[in-house]
């Protein structure tokens, strides 16, 4: 988790349309090198949101 206030990097990332996906765990299940990945955010209005997070051979 990010500290309150310590999120300047996130918002010129934000500004410049790059989605932040972070937080992941069990990656070290993939044993290819490469995937298709998707992260499906929440349709809501928000700066942040959970996601649904899957990967396709």
């Amino acid at each position: 988790m990010d500290k309150i206030g310590e999120n300047k990097i996130h918002k010129k990332l934000l500004k410049n349309n790059i989605w932040i996906v972070e937080n992941l765990n069990k990656t070290d299940k993939l044993v290819k090198e490469k995937y298709d990945s998707y992260f499906i955010p929440l349709n809501i209005s928000s700066e942040a949101s959970y996601i649904r997070a899957f990967v396709k051979e």
